[in-house]
């Protein structure tokens, strides 16, 4: 008889522990994130994640999950986890590890201030690349596939939005160029002639769209597009 009694003591005490796990969930869903941008898309991408397992009966990696978005929500920046966390196979290890380098460089450089949703789907997904690809769970390749590839398109825009940018180019300073005419005349002779094709060249190179010739003591003042003269286009 008692025997009887403490199996059914046992059986309840199974089903109670079996009840609470999952309710981190339902708890880190009523939040309000707050903290700094970063921190609110890292809420929105672990409870997707608790979400996710919660609806496939998976409590603990639910739990996981809910308590780095709850975290998140009070600004207490979640770190991504460690490749030591988790119980990975060795042929993957190595991999995970440099992934693990590139994801906390990027953290490190200010990807969160940068491209904060970007940075936040990156840890997410990483975290939960290690979560599918360890040994106890190393069975749904495609949720594997999913959350690898998560990581690696979202780390590469986040390298992309920090690259450093081209430095401005200085403009050339202007040129002077100087032509000649004959006296009492303002027909172009063909030396006259050579040195505005350069002008013009130089103009159009510059991106300039028009040439402009101002007169030298009493030739009076021409006004001459590179149209106008036939000069290269």
């Amino acid at each position: 008889m008692r025997r009887g009694w403490r199996h059914a003591l046992a059986a309840l005490s199974i089903f109670a522990v079996a009840g609470c796990a999952g309710f981190n969930y339902n708890e880190a869903k009523t939040m309000k994130p707050g903290g700094s941008t970063f921190d609110q898309a890292l809420f929105k991408e672990y409870l997707a994640e608790s979400k996710s397992e919660f609806d496939q009966a998976n409590y603990t990696s639910s739990d996981l999950w809910a308590g780095k978005a709850a975290a998140a929500a009070k600004g207490q920046t979640p770190k991504p986890s460690q490749v030591s966390d988790w119980r990975l196979p060795s042929a993957v290890t190595p991999e995970i590890t440099t992934a693990r380098q590139r994801l906390q460089a990027a953290l490190d450089k200010g990807g969160g201030n940068v491209v904060p949703n970007e940075m936040a789907k990156a840890q997410v997904g990483f975290d939960c690349w290690c979560e599918q690809q360890r040994v106890e769970e190393n069975f749904q390749p495609d949720d594997i596939a999913h959350c690898r590839q998560k990581f690696y398109d979202n780390s590469a825009k986040v390298e992309a939005a920090m690259a450093p940018k081209p430095a401005a180019t200085k403009p050339e300073p202007a040129k002077d160029f100087m032509v000649f005419f004959d006296w009492n005349k303002s027909t172009l002779t063909p030396e006259a002639r050579k040195i505005i094709t350069e002008a013009a060249a130089g103009a159009k190179s510059s991106g300039a769209k028009q040439v402009f010739f101002r007169r030298v003591l009493n030739i009076p003042s021409l006004d001459i597009r590179a149209d106008a003269i036939g000069l290269p286009q």
